[in-house]
């Protein structure tokens, strides 16, 4: 008989290649969920110039409770903010995970924010990893 007070659910994508899982666990009658730990903001996605990418992207990045109007293609000439999440494709040449981070201090130099990129000076704590194929 499972605990009455934690439930663990999983779900398979078959078609993502996604074993997702997600926690509740309830405390005096409230609940507690795993995508309950990610703050509202943006996720800038890095593809490294592969934008056919973009789409099994999202479709990944939404199935792990982020929110698909704010999820947005990263440029080179704009970070985010504080708080917010990067998810980049990794390695560049041959992607086969996603890595999400959430963006912590920036140390961008404001005498020169574009060499080569305002990413570089964004510090970033790596949250997980997802598998692309």
């Amino acid at each position: 008989m499972p605990h009455p007070f934690i439930h663990i659910l999983i779900f398979h994508y078959p078609f993502l290649n996604i074993h997702h899982w997600n926690t509740s666990v309830t405390f005096i009658g409230s609940e507690i969920k795993r995508t309950d730990i990610l703050k509202p903001g943006n996720v800038y996605v890095i593809v490294h110039g592969q934008t056919n990418l973009m789409t099994e992207v999202i479709a990944k990045l939404v199935l792990n409770g982020f929110k698909e109007e704010n999820i947005k293609k990263a440029r080179l000439d704009m970070a985010g903010n504080i708080g917010d999440y990067v998810a980049m494709v990794w390695p560049p040449g041959r992607p086969q995970e996603i890595i999400v981070s959430q963006i912590g201090e920036s140390k961008i130099a404001q005498s020169n924010p574009s060499a080569p990129g305002v990413w570089q000076g964004v510090q970033q704590k790596e949250l997980y990893r997802i598998p692309l194929e």
